[in-house]
């Protein structure tokens, strides 16, 4: 029995190790044919990044940009710290590991198991080298495995200063900061080997996220960072206590530059192009691919002139886009990335979400009279200034951008609409419940890339077409990656948006925008103006004609408020109108077109501003009290007015002991005169309003009455039907009656 039991596990011992055996022969196999089959690209990594051209509109042989001009600095040249200060806080175990380290790899894989994720990477300095130049971002075991691979033929190709200094030349820092030299440049204006251990520190803090590690837009973070490196110098002996505690307090000296990199046109076209190739921007700019876009050196110009000449010290943006969608200009001014800003767009947003789903559900044409007041309700916008002008029509509460007027408009056609016609244009996603949206109020903001799409859709009437910068995209061997065919979607009827392009025209000429009102075109323009605890932060100014959108945006990036008092009427406002005026120095664009759906019609003016009604004018109306406005055929009023219908009197006269009582049905829209007739002697009994009485009438025995109306507008005179009465024979009737009912008082009397 107790031999049977030793045969049995000697035989289960037998066969572990046989299995150990094994899986050590197939693991050992499979990492020898890994090894030989996955190819080290040595010239990939020497070279580490094959750029990316970008060409004008011109598709000129020489390309507007090349960012391969990237500067180079070798490690022997940069001092101890600033190496030192990338070993403790990437790779400890730099100088001693053969290109992956087994203690962080075993820890990592702990962590990833237990959270059942892939958020912990463990790589060695080697390993992130050969990931940043060779392999792609994916998080997969597979791709982990390859990177090691490489990563090992890596230390045996390269010696530890060649990978140090490979990796340093080529990591990413933000902002197209590509090397430790780009990145010193862009941050301390110095070179990288007069940087100081805070500065040192500072970078290879970044260089986890060089978006929120960024100092000059996430200085708190970047602070924050640079102390946790400083801590990892300290715990590996690289700096003394001393060191650690000067550099510790020590604030982030960065110098403090225009940021014209990411507030440039090939900025806007490297985002765009990582989005239609699906990758990211480190690996776009190691592909050498070339990119056409649609700029327009001219209009470049022209924008650039425009915008820097602005004597108006904030942040600044402008674009140019064709009727096409194809943006012709980009400029931005700034310390900060304007690139993927969002921004409230305040009252820019009106035109899109309030009065173009008003006019397309038939609520309102452009004249439809609206009461611009001061509201006392659960949601109670005030104007600009605490200005309320009364009485207005729907064209000029766009113009003259009231809050009060927008938000009632709103309450009339529902959130549900709003946010409906929101989506539609992209402005937002999410479903937005507060009544001030209609002010521009919007979670999160609109990018400026939105918006400016958005009004193309009402320049192009209803046809989204998009906003795109690049025409074609090829690889380092001319192959096509991307080639644009152009893109057409019909969002809305062609009518309503050409009403609301003709009630934008209004604002240009006599609204918040009526500094373009002198162009000698055609021009449609919004301006909008958001504050923040008193202060302006944004200023918009969007302005379109047929051909060509503007749009140009001033304010503060950080949202603290601009210090000079100023509105979105001058600024961004002239920055268009000088853009505008360069454009059309020698041409004119066609004017906005309406289509047959569209009529002029004749309103009295008389019954709309006595009245507030919108009424068709008759056929005999007055010129001088016509106005007119366009309306949709399906739309327009089905009454007209009775301003110039003869008057109906209704003259009624009745005796009293006082005199005559008159009455007669009086009308507004007539001054009335009351005549009397006696012995064929006619006099003026008096001006009509409620009533009047004739205390001259019992010196007549035969009195005829009549009422004259005159039209207040029009002259015209109109005489009633005339009534005759005998006021003697009243009297008399009247003495009857008096000496009767004396004589019953008194009858009355001698009974009691």
């Amino acid at each position: 029995m107790y031999k049977a039991k030793k045969i049995n596990i000697r035989k289960i011992l037998l066969a572990i190790l046989i299995t150990i055996a094994v899986l050590f022969i197939a693991t050992f196999t499979f990492i020898t044919f890994s090894y030989i089959t996955t190819p080290l690209n040595k010239s990939k990594l020497v070279s580490s990044n094959l750029g990316i051209e970008i060409y004008d509109s011109t598709c000129n042989s020489n390309p507007i940009y090349y960012s391969s001009d990237k500067k180079i600095i070798s490690t022997s040249n940069l001092q101890p710290h600033t190496l030192n200060a990338f070993i403790s806080i990437e790779d400890k175990r730099f100088y001693k590991h053969n290109g992956y380290d087994l203690k962080r790899i075993a820890k990592a894989t702990l962590v990833n198991l237990k959270n059942q994720s892939k958020t912990q990477g463990a790589s060695t300095i080697t390993q992130q080298l050969v990931k940043n130049l060779l392999l792609n971002n994916e998080k997969t075991y597979s791709r982990k495995f390859k990177e090691i691979m490489l990563a090992v033929k890596t230390e045996q190709n390269f010696d530890k200063q060649d990978i140090l200094n490979m990796y340093l030349n080529s990591i990413y820092f933000g902002s197209n900061a590509y090397g430790i030299e780009s990145a010193s440049n862009l941050y301390f204006d110095k070179s990288a080997n007069e940087l100081d251990i805070n500065e040192s520190a500072c970078l290879a803090g970044i260089i986890k996220s060089p978006v929120y590690y960024s100092p000059i837009n996430y200085p708190e973070n970047c602070f924050k960072r640079k102390n946790i490196v400083l801590k990892e110098m300290y715990n590996d002996g690289f700096i003394s206590l001393q060191e650690y505690n000067e550099n510790v307090v020590k604030p982030i000296d960065v110098s403090i530059k225009k940021n014209n990199y990411d507030n440039s046109y090939n900025q806007q076209v490297i985002i765009e192009a990582c989005e239609l190739l699906n990758i990211s921007e480190k690996e776009l700019l190691r592909q050498g691919l070339k990119v056409y876009t649609y700029l327009d050196n001219t209009i470049q110009q022209t924008v650039e002139n425009a915008l820097y000449s602005s004597q108006f010290e904030a942040d600044k943006l402008a674009l140019v886009a064709d009727n096409n969608g194809r943006v012709l200009a980009y400029v931005g001014d700034s310390y900060f990335n304007l690139s993927s800003m969002k921004r409230s767009p305040a009252s820019a947003i009106k035109p899109l979400i309030v009065y173009l789903p008003a006019i397309s559900s038939n609520t309102i044409s452009p004249i439809t009279p609206i009461l611009d007041e001061k509201l006392d309700t659960d949601y109670s916008p005030k104007n600009a200034g605490d200005q309320y002008e009364g009485w207005i029509s729907v064209r000029d509460a766009l113009a003259r951008s009231s809050n009060v007027c927008a938000v009632k408009l709103l309450n009339e056609i529902g959130l549900n609409t709003v946010n409906e016609f929101g989506m539609k244009l992209n402005l937002f996603n999410t479903y937005q419940s507060n009544p001030s949206i209609a002010l521009g109020d919007i979670g999160g903001g609109v990018s400026v890339i939105n918006l400016a799409r958005a009004y193309s859709v009402l320049q192009n009437n209803g046809i989204d077409k998009g906003i795109t910068f690049i025409e074609k995209i090829e690889d380092q061997n001319g192959n096509v990656l991307y080639q644009n065919q152009g893109y057409s979607n019909k969002l809305f009827n062609q009518e309503d948006c050409m009403l609301v392009n003709d009630m934008l025209k209004t604002c240009a000429k006599t609204g918040t925008a009526k500094r373009l009102g002198d162009l000698p075109f055609e021009v449609a323009s919004k301006t909008g103006t958001a504050v923040n605890n008193g202060k302006n932060t944004d200023l918009w100014n969007v302005a379109y004609t047929t051909q060509h959108l503007c749009l140009s945006w001033c304010g503060d990036a950080t949202s603290k408020g601009l210090e000079t008092n100023s509105s979105s009427s001058f600024y961004p406002t002239m920055i268009n109108k000088n853009i505008l005026s360069n454009i059309y120095s020698s041409n004119k664009p066609e004017a906005f077109k309406l289509n047959d759906n569209i009529i002029k019609v004749a309103i009295d003016s008389i019954d709309y501003n006595d009245n507030h009604n919108v009424s068709l004018a008759p056929s005999n109306a007055l010129e001088r009290y016509i106005i007119y406005d366009i309306f949709k055929i399906d739309n327009i009023p089905n009454n007209t007015s009775s301003t110039y219908q003869e008057p109906v009197f209704n003259l009624n006269i009745d005796l009293t002991t006082i005199g005559a009582k008159i009455v007669i049905d009086y009308n507004s829209l007539y001054n009335y005169e009351i005549y009397a007739n006696s012995n064929n002697q006619i006099r003026l009994v008096g001006d009509y309003i409620n009533q009047i009485y004739d205390d001259k009438v019992f010196s007549f025995n035969q009195v005829e009455y009549y009422a004259v109306a005159v039209n207040k507008y029009t002259n015209q005179r109109f005489v009633s039907e005339k009534i005759s009465i005998n006021p003697q024979e009243y009297l008399i009737d009247q003495l009857n009656q008096n000496f009767i009912n004396q004589n019953r008082k008194t009858k009355s009397k001698w009974y009691v």
